[in-house]
């Protein structure tokens, strides 16, 4: 998974300096981006760790781009639906009887988060897995081929995510020169965040409000349960 963020990341520095990456425009009816989705929220010490980092990028970053809060701060599992001003209730249902059906038997999950880096279009944080997660995220896309998207079709609609990064920013404000950010990533590349335990999946959906990104968990899951996975409303 080192080789596949590496990629990612090559070209980073100059992209920050010159001001040549990519801006996420905010998301709109119909995008692909930001709808409902199967999550798992960072939980502590790994939050904490990494909302330094977030405190540091918003003291030095030049542009007015886009910060996670701490409280946010998550690893996508799947993206289901794209993004949707309304969502019925009756498909926020039928996604959580999907989920419930393949996460009985996957125990709680370990990610290391290790080293920060930076997408084309924004500034994460590298995580590694243990194999549970992919098994996840498998049973999920075999799941979406047989219903298919029941409203709006999300971005893993034809694939299965291969890496398990943590978000903390969306570029926003094109050509901007970001000479500091690059050091932060350079300086924090093979810094040590520490090890996320999932024991919790969270179906969520985002609300997109006068430039800020907000996060409502709709349902909620239990690893590791041998009795079955739990599910709270």
């Amino acid at each position: 998974m080192k080789q596949k963020y590496a990629a990612m990341f090559d070209g980073a520095g100059v992209w920050l300096r010159d001001g040549t990456y990519k801006c996420d425009p905010p998301p709109e009816e119909g995008d692909a981006r930001w709808g409902l989705s199967l999550v798992a929220y960072v939980d502590e010490p790994v939050r904490s760790a990494l909302a330094v980092e977030l405190r540091d990028i918003g003291s030095i970053q030049v542009g007015t781009h886009f910060l996670y809060r701490p409280e946010d701060l998550h690893l996508t599992i799947r993206s289901l639906e794209g993004y949707q001003d309304f969502i019925d209730p009756k498909v926020v249902d039928s996604y959580a009887k999907q989920v419930k059906t393949v996460v009985d038997d996957i125990p709680v999950m370990a990610v290391e988060v290790h080293g920060l880096g930076c997408s084309p279009s924004g500034i994460i944080a590298c995580g590694y897995p243990d194999s549970n997660l992919q098994v996840l995220r498998r049973r999920l896309h075999d799941l979406a081929q047989c219903h298919g998207p029941l409203a709006v079709a999300g971005a893993d609609v034809n694939r299965i995510r291969d890496i398990a990064n943590v978000s903390l920013g969306v570029f926003k404000e094109e050509g901007v020169t970001e000479p500091g950010l690059a050091e932060i990533i350079a300086q924090a590349s093979d810094k040590p965040y520490g090890i996320m335990a999932v024991r919790r999946l969270s179906l969520v959906r985002y609300h997109w409000r006068a430039g800020r990104l907000d996060m409502v968990e709709l349902k909620s899951f239990e690893l590791g349960d041998p009795g079955g996975a739990n599910s709270h409303d």
